[in-house]
């Protein structure tokens, strides 16, 4: 029993802690995403950002939409520069797969991470389409701005989930340049930050302990208290009884068995 008593002294505390970190992290970063919908005259971007914060969702013209480019970023999803690196093909020339076309969750040798950038721009009133352009100042906290072109806007897609994807990036920005030069008219693009394993590894723990926990609960019983206030005096009161002698009986009840006759 006390070792029983151990392992719940343990859990007790330390399940709930290992319950809520992976909870956390759930609610305040691992469900963070980017999504763009295109269909064919209009654009769907909802961005749900990390923390306790809701999702962001803004509509634009298909025509606001530029191109893409591929960039890279360091470990923080900070700009370093555009990708230039060149495309390789993903058969060889003998029909196998390429294993070095194949994306990779990164980083490079130089510690860089590969991402994207959406490129749009601001509407405009007097644009040659019959259709409405929307103002990108309701994302202007989500997008940078290019210097050499102020009314270009810049959206970096995959952000929250940096090492998480092979996908690669420059076959994303062949879509997005495919959508834009009208080859396609339909274009879905997410990027979901997932649970890590750290996570899912703290998660299994918090259930297990709790469980173990409610099943040694179980099992275990209260030691009876010895001390408090009062203690010494019912200990006195209990063998002041015991000491008392037994009261005598008399003749007339010792011939009637012991029992006290009715009258």
């Amino acid at each position: 029993k006390n070792s029983l008593f151990i392992h719940a002294y343990f859990f007790v505390p330390h399940s709930p802690f290992l319950l809520l970190k992976p909870s956390r992290s759930v609610s305040s970063i691992y469900l963070a995403s980017i999504w763009l919908t295109c269909h064919a005259q209009y654009c769907l971007l909802q961005i749900t950002p990390p923390g306790r914060v809701g999702t962001t969702s803004f509509e634009f013209s298909r025509h606001q939409l530029v191109r893409g480019r591929a960039i890279k970023v360091n470990k923080y999803g900070e700009f370093i520069g555009i990708d230039n690196s060149p495309t390789l093909p993903l058969y060889t020339s003998k029909g196998k797969k390429n294993k070095k076309s194949t994306g990779s969750k990164g980083p490079d040798t130089n510690g860089h991470y590969d991402s994207y950038f959406v490129v749009l721009k601001d509407g405009s009133s007097d644009n040659p389409h019959d259709e409405y352009e929307t103002d990108l100042s309701a994302i202007d906290h989500f997008v940078t701005r290019d210097p050499e072109f102020p009314d270009h806007a810049n959206l970096q897609m995959r952000k929250f989930n940096l090492g998480q994807t092979r996908r690669r990036t420059k076959t994303l920005v062949s879509k997005i340049d495919s959508y834009q030069k009208n080859r396609r008219h339909q274009l879905t693009l997410k990027e979901n930050a997932t649970l890590s394993w750290q996570g899912i590894l703290a998660l299994i723990l918090g259930l297990f302990g709790g469980m173990l926990t409610c099943i040694i609960g179980q099992f275990y019983d209260e030691p009876s208290s010895i001390g408090g206030p009062g203690a010494r005096q019912r200990r006195q009161h209990n063998a002041g009884k015991r000491r008392q002698p037994p009261k005598k009986m008399s003749k007339r009840d010792a011939a009637n068995g012991g029992f006290k006759k009715a009258y």
